[in-house]
């Protein structure tokens, strides 16, 4: 029991190291993009929001 609890703690140790972590620049680069699509949506969103909610006081 205990040799396969440490045979799993090798393993992923082993896993860890194979990782390649990106660069400071390229993280950088892509939380940039995903702000960008956040803001987006969240406009598209808004606006369809906007336009339901006049459509819904002219309709009742």
């Amino acid at each position: 029991m205990l040799s396969r609890i440490k045979e799993t703690i090798n393993n992923s140790i082993s896993e860890v190291r194979k990782v390649s972590f990106p660069d400071f620049p390229k993280t950088r680069i892509t939380t940039i993009g995903v702000l960008t699509m956040i803001f987006i949506v969240a406009g598209i969103v808004g606006l369809i929001d906007f336009i339901l909610s006049r459509l819904f006081k002219l309709i009742f």
